[in-house]
């Protein structure tokens, strides 16, 4: 042993003790990371130990250095070994996988970074025209311009999104949607905003509110300190950019390379929604499936109190009201035993209050447990209270890639319960006051790398015992050698609208056509009230870098009618747009839509795809015409910029130059960097200018 330390002390000693270091740990690449060393030991600090899953806690005080490293000692006993390679700047580091937990990708608060000032504005232009068999192309229309509007100075994040429109009778009409001011409070491991926000929906209903709000941001904590997330596989056929959206909007985006891809750290943003799966390759093909999703929420690490308070105007989703109330809520959760999280909060009103308590058990291999009950009493025109009580359970089964949610909410007999946004909204329905109970029920199992099976059940009575609705609905998404099918089939009982039943078949084969590939497909939707829909369709992508995308099809119902449409999208790399004509029996149609942004920075202005909550600037000098793996499609412009639409905020994020699309000879000498952005961010990640050699010293 001390004969292998002095050689790797002689090696150690070639490289400089604060230069940029190429790290794999356990076989999983951690990036560029500048780490010092001493007397040929490289110096792993806390804070980037536990971010990469190290058990710290069984380490003793006594085992860190007085500079907060792991000592030597520590990496006998825990057996650890290390080689570093000088002339590849690459540090390999081993660790027994029982010091190791899974599912860890915390970051060190050091890394954080704010990104630059900047302003930008996402729009979003469609306009459509329809005719009848006796009508004038143009005298039936509609435009909506839709604005998200940002400024980030610092920590700051200023943001104004507002809808224009012209509608069919001629009139232009505008609303503003959002506007808010927030910043991250690091320290609190919160953030602040001030105007238009929804509080969280883990104890109470969520709802929405203009005002002020503190609230704790599980996301600014390591992995392993929240709840599981789901592992996500999926198989793509090229390279392809994999999109994942929850409750309508993106919340995920990440760059892949052909073949078997598995998602492991994302954790969705919501505790309830299911997830819809995109694979869009880049020869312009799609495919997508539904991912059921659910957690337990309010379960904190031990010793971990997360707070959320808000206090405001009630701001209604779908509606406007002439004299919303104030209104201030309070949660928090405290993980007071390892195992136990106790929570509760507050919420009140103009002729509203509520209380909620509970308690949420981890119960590790076997999945999580919480229960509560919340107490309301409100006014109408006498004063009413009532009472629900709630129980949830969620497991994972990491290793046959399967989860399941189940979630009862009982409704006693004695009270009239009801939540603030009931009470404001729906006045004096009786159906309320005669709920029993409510049942659901989700599983999701990962068959293969690209298949997977889905089953949900939903279940409500009333007091009487009368099924007032019930639901179930199965899917299952799959490939059988390159034939891609998707297969759903539901069935749905209202008390009010009657049963209904649905059925729907997708197959897709893949065709070539030249250098490029397409796609052919079937669909067959079957619904009991409505009539048979048999579409078959043809799609693909042509042009360089396979810019330009287009889908025909032809659909035929029950009854003999026939319907026609075509698209065409095109993506350049500062816009996106989209072209849609289509006749279904007298009906003609077409739509145009126009997407991007535009961002103004120190640097000058710079378009690009529509930019998500979090966004990167890639800058390679006097470097027009390169790509990044992070954003599909897309070159860089005269300057060598690039605008990447969507980063993970809090977390590592690998920013990668496409070399295999370089023009020959040219060769990047450092070809991937790490950002680490805070929520809200515009990062700009700097690259050197490539340099000409010749193609065989190019790597």
């Amino acid at each position: 042993m001390p004969f292998l330390f002095l050689i790797v002390w002689w090696f150690s000693a070639l490289a400089s003790a604060t230069e940029n270091t190429g790290v794999i740990f356990n076989n999983d690449y951690k990036g560029v990371l500048s780490l010092a060393q001493s007397d040929g030991v490289p110096c792993l600090p806390r804070a980037l130990l536990e971010e990469w899953g190290v058990k710290i806690a069984r380490f003793s005080a006594a085992e860190w250095r007085n500079d907060g490293c792991l000592a030597a000692t520590a990496f006998r006993r825990a057996r650890l070994q290390y080689w570093y390679r000088p002339q590849a700047r690459l540090l390999t580091v081993l660790l027994p996988g029982d010091w190791v937990r899974p599912q860890q990708n915390g970051v060190s608060t050091s890394r954080w970074d704010d990104g630059i000032n900047a302003a930008f504005v996402n729009y979003r232009l469609s306009a459509t025209h329809r005719a009848g068999a006796e009508q004038v192309w143009h005298d039936n229309h509609d435009a909506v311009l839709e604005l998200t509007n940002g400024l980030n100075v610092g920590p700051w994040r200023l943001r104004y999104n507002s809808t224009l429109w012209h509608d069919e009778r001629g009139q232009w009409r505008s609303r503003s949607r959002e506007r808010y001011l927030a910043r991250s409070i690091r320290p609190l491991r919160a953030r602040l905003l001030l105007g238009d926000g929804a509080t969280g929906g883990d104890q109470f209903e969520s709802i929405g509110f203009t005002g002020l709000s503190l609230a704790s941001d599980e996301a600014m904590y390591p992995d392993s300190w929240r709840p599981f997330s789901p592992w996500i596989n999926g198989y793509a056929r090229t390279p392809a950019e994999v999109i994942i959206n929850q409750n309508g909007s993106r919340v995920y985006r990440i760059n892949v390379q052909p073949g078997t891809f598995v998602i492991r750290n994302f954790y969705p943003p919501d505790a309830d929604g299911n997830l819809e799966l995109i694979v869009r390759e880049s020869d312009g093909s799609e495919r997508q499936r539904i991912i059921p999703y659910s957690t337990v929420p309010n379960l904190v690490q031990n010793n971990i109190v997360s707070v959320k308070s808000v206090v405001g105007r009630y701001r209604a989703f779908y509606s406007e009201m002439r004299d919303p109330p104030l209104f201030w809520q309070g949660t928090a959760a405290w993980g007071i035993l390892p195992r136990l999280t106790l929570f509760g909060g507050m919420q009140h009103a103009r002729d509203y209050s509520a209380l909620v308590a509970g308690s949420g058990f981890s119960l590790y291999r076997w999945g999580a447990l919480s229960a509560d009950i919340t107490l309301a009493r409100y006014q109408e025109k006498q004063g009413y209270r009532g009472a629900a009580g709630r129980l949830r359970y969620a497991r994972a089964f990491f290793s046959r890639q399967a989860n399941m949610h189940v979630s009862l909410l009982w409704y006693p007999r004695q009270g009239r319960f009801r939540t603030l946004r009931e009470t404001l909204e729906t006045g004096s329905d009786d159906e309320l006051n005669d709920r029993r109970w409510r049942s659901e029920i989700a599983f999701n199992k990962v068959i293969d790398e690209d298949s997977s099976l889905s089953l949900g059940w939903q279940h409500s009575e009333q007091r009487d015992r009368r099924t007032t609705g019930s639901s179930w609905a199965l899917t299952f998404d799959g490939r059988v050698r390159q034939i891609e099918v998707s297969l759903s089939a539901g069935f749905t009982h209202s008390a009010w609208d009657g049963n209904e039943a649905a059925f729907s078949l997708n197959v897709s084969v893949p065709i070539s056509l030249g250098r490029f590939n397409a796609s052919a497909g079937y669909a067959l939707d079957y619904a009991a009230h409505d009539a048979l829909l048999q579409t078959v369709n043809l799609s693909g992508s042509a042009l360089a870098d396979y810019r330009l995308r287009y889908d025909f099809s032809l659909g035929r119902q029950r009854h003999g009618e026939r319907s026609y449409s075509a698209s065409l999208g095109y993506r350049a790399d500062g816009n996106e747009s989209n072209l849609w004509l289509e006749r279904a029996g007298k009906l003609r149609t077409a739509s145009l839509e126009s997407s991007g942004s535009v961002l103004l920075h120190a640097g000058g202005v710079t378009l690009g795809q529509t930019l998500g909550d979090t966004a990167g600037l890639v800058t390679i000098p006097e470097s027009p015409g390169l790509a990044v793996y992070n954003q599909f499609g897309v070159k860089s412009n005269a300057r060598g910029e690039i605008l990447v639409s969507y980063l993970t905020p809090w977390r590592v994020n690998r920013i990668t130059l496409d070399t295999l699309d370089f023009p020959s000879g040219l060769c990047a000498n450092v070809d991937e960097l790490d950002v680490v952005p805070s929520w809200g961010a515009i990062v700009q990640t700097r690259f050197a200018k490539p340099q000409q050699q010749q193609a065989s010293l190019c790597e």
